[in-house]
């Protein structure tokens, strides 16, 4: 979305209010182009870093421990709501044309919002995971 939205706004005229802009020109538009590229950047180095971890408890020890596979799953859910977020940033910067099946905004923020909505990402993992952090043993297959 934000690669849609960075070609969009290198292209489009923006005629409301007169006198016409370039898109790129708003500070809107910069702004929440920003915005997006903070939030992935961050939620994409936390996946990482997350998994990382565990990849190497993994080869040091033969299994990871209970605190870094749930940071896994933490990482993995706020990546997930993050996306969501970040296609809802741009669907918003980008306006009306944003609706149009020539552009793929409206598709990519329907799939980051049905995936937000499947069982392994909802408040009762992140819930499961949080009780973790207070001592309480992992329930269920997602950690």
């Amino acid at each position: 979305v934000i690669d849609v939205t960075l070609a969009l706004a290198g292209e489009k005229l923006i005629s409301l209010p007169p006198p016409p802009t370039p898109m790129r020109h708003l500070p809107r538009v910069k702004f929440a182009l920003a915005r997006a590229q903070m939030l992935y950047g961050a939620a994409r180095a936390a996946v990482y870093e997350s998994v990382n971890r565990y990849w190497a408890e993994l080869l040091a020890h033969g299994h990871g421990s209970l605190q870094s596979r749930r940071d896994v799953g933490l990482a993995r859910i706020h990546a997930h709501r993050t996306a969501r977020e970040v296609a809802q940033l741009m669907f918003d910067t980008v306006g009306a044309p944003a609706v149009y099946e020539s552009l793929p905004l409206g598709s990519l923020l329907r799939d980051a919002i049905v995936i937000n909505e499947h069982l392994g990402f909802n408040d009762g993992v992140i819930e499961r995971l949080g009780g973790m952090m207070l001592g309480e043993s992992p329930e269920g297959a997602f950690v």
